[in-house]
């Protein structure tokens, strides 16, 4: 099964006649070793062509762009602050 899902160029998301995916199928089957391999290929938050899965309230998961950090200093508790900036083309500018 590792072969095929490695070598073959199939669409791991594709769904069945009863709207069930390969790994739909091996958790029905309790089929723990297809479970563990379609996992390693299956993001939770993409769709199959690979796109951000956008809920009904507009958010998603994605993994930004690196970008770089800002060091301050917090003058009540005297400890530094570490300020992560970061991109991703889903996220509005703080201008916009």
């Amino acid at each position: 099964m590792k072969f095929i899902i490695e070598n073959l160029k199939l669409n791991i998301h594709e769904k069945n006649e009863e709207n069930l995916t390969a790994l739909d199928i091996c958790k029905n089957l309790n089929n723990k070793m297809g479970i563990e391999l379609l996992e390693k290929y299956v993001d939770p938050h993409k769709d199959s062509k690979g796109n951000p899965i956008i809920d009904k309230e507009g958010g998603t998961i994605v993994q930004p762009n690196a970008g770089f950090v800002i060091v301050a200093n917090c003058t009540k508790t005297e400890s530094k602050v570490y300020l992560n900036m970061t991109s991703h083309e889903l996220v509005l500018d703080a201008s916009e």
